[in-house]
């Protein structure tokens, strides 16, 4: 009884957790199922999701599920898919691995560059400032559209 108490309370932080995030500027509002955030559908920006929107961002998802563009969403496409993964993993990988032992010591974690922080540092003074997070996200879902408005 006291686990299951324990375990609802959790499910029940984690809830409110996700509620006051959600409610927080700049959030990334509501969720679509297959973690679709409502930015990447609202195509109009209102807010809102219509059937059209949804149906769009489905064919967008469509497109980009279907790797080899033959109209059809294959275990071919899922092996390219899984390729291109492992491809960019091992690159990660081999960036880190300074000393080329093939194992990434913690220094070599540490030491290798942060890219992504780096680009939305604008000012380059080691701290994300909301300014920056909120021009970083709307450069990314600028980029997404424009992948994705074919």
């Amino acid at each position: 009884m006291r686990k299951s108490l324990l375990a609802l309370g959790a499910c029940l932080a984690v809830a409110l957790g996700a509620a006051v995030a959600h409610a927080q500027p700049g959030g990334e509002g509501p969720r679509m199922g297959g973690g679709m955030g409502l930015a990447r559908a609202d195509s109009n920006g209102d807010g809102q999701i219509t059937r059209e929107e949804a149906n769009a961002a489905r064919a967008r998802m469509f497109a980009r599920l279907d790797a080899n563009g033959d109209g059809f969403i294959s275990e071919a496409d899922r092996d390219a898919r899984r390729q291109a993964a492992e491809q960019r993993r091992a690159e990660r990988f081999a960036r880190m691995d300074a000393n080329r032992d093939g194992k990434v010591s913690q220094a070599e974690f540490n030491a290798a560059p942060h890219p992504g922080f780096d680009r939305i540092d604008a000012n380059h003074n080691g701290v994300l400032e909301r300014a920056e997070l909120d021009a970083a996200r709307a450069e990314r879902r600028a980029r997404h559209e424009e992948r994705h408005a074919k």
